[in-house]
C-alpha cells in the first residue's frame, strides 16, 4: 500500500463536510463531525492497519483472518466485497 494513497484518502475525507457545508443549508455541524469520525475510523481499520500489519508492527493473521477471527472484518474484504482493488 502506497503511503500517497494512504494520504490521498484521508485528506478525502474533508470533502463530504466541506461540500455539504457549503450548499447544503441544513447541514449541521454535530453531522459532520459524526461524518469525519466514521470516515476516519473506516480509513484507520482499511488502510492503516493493513499497513501495519504488512510492515510487522500487527500479526499478519489480521489480514487473513479478520479482527477477532470473524471473516466478515478482514480490513481488505472489508464485510465481504472482494476484488475490488485488483485489476
Amino acid at each position: 500500500m502506497s503511503i500517497g494513497l494512504i494520504s490521498f484518502s484521508a485528506v478525502a475525507q474533508f470533502a463530504p463536510a466541506i461540500i455539504g457545508g457549503m450548499y447544503w443549508k441544513g447541514a449541521t455541524r454535530i453531522g459532520a463531525m459524526w461524518g469525519l469520525i466514521a470516515g476516519f475510523a473506516v480509513w484507520i481499520y482499511t488502510l492503516v492497519l493493513p499497513s501495519f500489519a504488512k510492515s510487522g508492527w500487527l500479526p499478519v493473521s489480521f489480514l487473513a483472518q479478520g479482527a477477532w477471527g470473524i471473516d466478515l472484518l478482514k480490513p481488505q474484504e472489508l464485510f465481504g466485497l472482494k476484488g475490488l482493488g485488483k485489476r
